[in-house]
């Protein structure tokens, strides 16, 4: 999908969570692409445009990450920790996914910088009201 927008990028190993988040911004007709990754690696690859995603008109900067902090390889907080060190992606808003009821994990990414954060399973009814949100934060972008 070629477009001048920025991207939402959803970074989850989980694909019945990827499948009701793009659900969610479908429904809340968020007109940016929407592009996941599986992996902390390929987030960061992603966001770098290293490699399979160096075509930033297929593979557009995100606006928004949504982040599991439980990912293969390379954990979301990692990723996190290294997202908000590189000024030039610094307002990427980052939403990160945790565990059902860990506040020790919230705490964390909040410290890291995380936006806010979102518990599991990421409840369609409860993402619903913050993509609507978004899209009247980021309208046009």
């Amino acid at each position: 999908m070629k477009t001048g927008k920025r991207a939402i990028l959803i970074v989850t190993d989980d694909p019945e969570e990827s499948r009701l988040i793009a659900q969610s911004f479908r429904k809340a007709r968020l007109p940016n692409p929407l592009k996941f990754v599986s992996a902390g690696d390929a987030a960061i690859a992603y966001l770098k445009g290293d490699g399979q995603f160096s075509d930033r008109k297929e593979n557009p900067l995100p606006l928004l990450m949504l982040l599991d902090l439980a990912l293969p390889r390379r954990s979301g907080f990692a990723v996190l920790a290294w997202a908000r060190k590189q000024y030039w992606i610094e307002d990427v808003v980052i939403l990160a996914i945790t565990g059902p009821k860990d506040h020790t994990e919230s705490r964390k990414a909040r410290g890291l910088g995380a936006t806010c954060c979102l518990l599991k399973p990421v409840d369609f009814e409860k993402l619903s009201p913050i993509v609507r949100n978004l899209n009247n934060r980021f309208a046009g972008k």
